[in-house]
Order: C-alpha cells, then structure tokens, then sequence
C-alpha cells in the first residue's frame, strides 16, 4: 500500500521523501513534495501519505461537507477537515467491507489483520472499533489508549494492552516492563 500511495501522489506531481524531521509530515505546495519523517513506521508513513492525498485532490468535496456544517471558527472548521482527511486515509488504508470480513474470518486477530492490511497495532484497533454500519455491524469492540498505544510491546505495566482478541472476548493484560 506504501508504494501505492506514493505513485497516487505522483500522477498529481507530488514528491515524496523520507528525511530526519520533528513533525511527521510537512508539505511544500510551492515545490510540491511531501516530507515523512524517517522516524515513523511504513503503516504510519502510508496513512500521511492518504491525509495529504485526501487534502490534496478531495477538497471540493470535503470544503462541501464542512460548508454544510457551519462551523463558527476558523480552527474548528480546521480541525474538522483533518478529521474527514484522517477518515479518508483510514477507509483507502483499510476498506470497510473487506476489513470486516477478513475480520471475521480471522476471529479479529490483530497480527493478522496488521499483517494483511499493512497497518499498525493501533490503526487496526481503531478500525475495529468503528465497524457501526447498521447492515455491516463488527464486533463489540472498545480501544482504550494510552501513551504508550502506538508502541504495545513496550508498554509500562499499568497501562492494559490487548495481547488478544477473541471473538466477542477480550484479554488485557498488562505488559511486562521491558
């Protein structure tokens, strides 16, 4: 999917490069390219690429949506229009309907599902626990987050991780100090 999206951004004019930065994306309209931190993982990269690809060629539609909603301040009209760009990036990353089948059929195992949608630990989580559809329903799930969330191998003790899923089941455990 990485390469997928760098080519999607590229049949615009988009440049993409990974250099050492503080941010994890950072955007130059006048040169067009878009910066990824070396710092973040290739499923969190691929995400900034599908916000950026969002921002960049649905903002007709999102500047519709966010008219209808009648924001009364800049910021938040700001803040909303991240928000569909994130949705975007998540429904392109990890389609709605295969997502929920492949979930089903894997008993919602969060290495597999990681495996096969090349996402994080917590994009999928986060997936899971959006699967609302009336006629598509997933399973019950809730995500607790934490500081420690993008990184579950190394959480501290009193933070609960899900070190597994079963369907309709849930064990938190907490992880040992590493």
């Amino acid at each position: 999917m990485f390469d997928h999206s760098i080519e999607a951004l590229k049949t615009i004019g988009v440049t993409v490069e990974r250099k050492a930065a503080s941010a994890l994306r950072i955007y130059g309209p006048q040169k067009k390219i878009l910066t990824l931190s070396t710092q973040v993982t290739e499923s969190t990269a691929t995400f900034q690429i599908l916000i950026k690809l969002a921002l960049l060629t649905q903002n007709d539609l999102l500047e519709a949506k966010l008219d209808l909603a009648r924001f009364h301040t800049p910021a938040a009209r700001d803040i909303a229009k991240l928000g569909l760009a994130n949705y975007f990036a998540g429904a392109a990353l990890i389609p709605y309907t295969k997502f929920l089948l492949s979930a089903h059929r894997n008993r919602c195992s969060l290495e597999v599902l990681t495996d096969e949608f090349g996402a994080s630990f917590e994009q999928v989580c986060h997936r899971l626990s959006t699967l609302q559809r009336p006629d598509q329903r997933g399973v019950p799930f809730f995500r607790p987050r934490g500081p420690s969330w993008n990184d579950h191998q190394k959480a501290l003790c009193h933070l609960p991780t899900i070190r597994s899923l079963r369907w309709g089941l849930s064990t938190l455990e907490c992880a040992p100090h590493l």
